[in-house]
């Protein structure tokens, strides 16, 4: 939220609060928007950051006379970082229309926080159709936003106005909508005019009624990008991972990279490598928003320096520890360390498969394929799976632990049987049914598609 209320600096201000962390995290916000931006805007030599109570139930406000000159923060607000880097960005973007305030200001936010690794998690949106928001050009701040009324719609029209703004960057070059010269829907109109066919569908987003402006920017899948933008990219609205290779829609990973199925289902990042215990490190990223990227937690040991422990082949295994349906976007994690590709621990789409002690590392990439076509038989049957599989290799009696199936040496004579069984048990668990015999029955089942 921003305020506007005339002796400013041309430096970067001096940030002042009871609360270091505050400062710093407002410091490294400022220099991030200057990298983002390519100006710095007007402000006060001294910016106050103060917590207490502020008007309206928000959670911040960043308060202008001509500048920046003072940051509010509710004392009660548990996403501190998150917000101050919100209205750090309002020095940049104080005035225009609300929505496309709002929205270019949580767009320079994620600049930001992508400049800054850490600084703040991306703004909170876990996805919601926002039913409740008002229409874009008629979004005000006023009376009838207050959280005792409209509390719903005003939470929509922030996370609307986010997913709008966010949707025209990606067909005009952003650092036009943070021009110095400000930015109203007449200039926005220019700009996507310009930006030709690829404009033309927030063009007509823009002249929609609010029933259709609700619809294109709601993100039904919960991968971060809502309904107008699945179109320009022509991806699948009703599905996270529109083409099937285990990434979100949207997603930008870096090389080596694996993605992480929000549902806390594991995946396989190498083995230990060499004759003599092995060490290695694992690194998250991605673009959940609300939540501070979270460690991914190894099925292994972990020493007191943080690095996970392995045995010379031991598969590592990791899974996100903390799964939560109330973020949008995606997680992915990648390894470094001593360790090598093996072809006793693969991770596909559908599952991830890996021998337990190292004697039925030959049966993994058979297991692992016949899966793959054992789970597309099952998506014909019941339906899209909820996440990947996780199957583990030997031991005395099949099971499932911890979310993992464990397929005993008497399952495996058949690795085509052996598939149909993983497959049909995770089925039968995540449906509710943890009985064996339930699971054989599907098992069955599949056999005879």
């Amino acid at each position: 939220m921003v305020a506007l209320f005339g002796a400013l600096a041309l430096a970067a201000p001096e940030f002042v609060a009871d609360d270091p962390g505050d400062t710093a995290v407002a410091r490294l916000a400022w220099d991030a928007a200057v990298e983002c931006t390519g100006w710095e805007p007007p402000h006060r030599p001294t910016v106050p950051i103060e917590r207490g109570y502020v008007p309206g139930g928000y959670l911040g406000r960043a308060l202008h006379d001509g500048g920046l000159s003072l940051i509010e923060l509710s004392v009660d607000s548990e996403r501190a970082d998150e917000v101050i880097v919100h209205e750090v960005a309002h020095a940049w973007v104080s005035d225009g229309p609300t929505a496309l305030a709002e929205g270019r200001a949580e767009l320079l936010a994620d600049c930001m926080t992508r400049r800054r690794p850490g600084l703040a998690p991306l703004q909170w949106d876990d996805g919601r159709d926002v039913l409740a928001m008002p229409r874009l050009q008629s979004w005000t701040t006023g009376h009838e936003h207050e959280p005792l009324v409209l509390g719903d719609a005003r939470t929509d029209a922030y996370i609307g106005a986010a997913r709008f703004v966010r949707t025209a960057a990606e067909v005009v070059d952003p650092r036009l909508l943070w021009s110095p010269e400000g930015l109203d829907w007449s200039g926005l109109e220019t700009l996507l005019s310009a930006a030709g066919e690829r404009g033309e569908a927030l063009l007509a987003l823009l002249e929609a009624d609010v029933q259709t402006q609700r619809h294109e920017l709601s993100d039904h899948d919960r991968d971060g990008r809502p309904a107008v933008s699945e179109r320009l990219h022509q991806t699948d609205p009703t599905r996270w991972d529109s083409d099937g290779d285990g990434w979100w829609d949207g997603a930008r990973p870096p090389a080596g990279a694996v993605p992480v199925a929000l549902d806390g289902s594991p995946i396989c990042l190498g083995v230990g490598a060499g004759d003599t215990p092995a060490r290695a490190r694992i690194v998250t990223g991605g673009d959940l928003r609300g939540v501070p990227l979270p460690g991914v937690r190894p099925l292994g040991d972990v020493a007191d320096d943080g690095s996970i422990l392995l045995d010379p082949g031991q598969p590592l295994v990791a899974r996100w520890a903390l799964p939560t349906n109330d973020v949008s976007g995606g997680l992915w994690v990648s390894a470094a360390g001593e360790l090598e590709a093996s072809s006793a621990c693969q991770t596909t789409a559908h599952a991830t498969v890996w021998s337990l002690d190292g004697r039925h590392s030959s049966l993994v990439a058979v297991l692992t394929e016949a899966i793959d076509e054992a789970a597309e038989t099952a998506a014909h049957v019941w339906g899209p799976a909820t996440g990947r599989i996780a199957v583990a290799l030997g031991g005395k009696t099949s099971t499932v632990r911890d979310g993992v199936v464990h397929l005993s040496e008497r399952d495996l004579d058949d690795p085509e049987a052996a598939a149909r069984l993983a497959v049909a048990v995770h089925r039968a668990w995540t449906m509710g049914e943890p009985d064996w015999r339930a699971a054989t029955g599907m098992a069955h089942m599949l056999a005879a598609r």
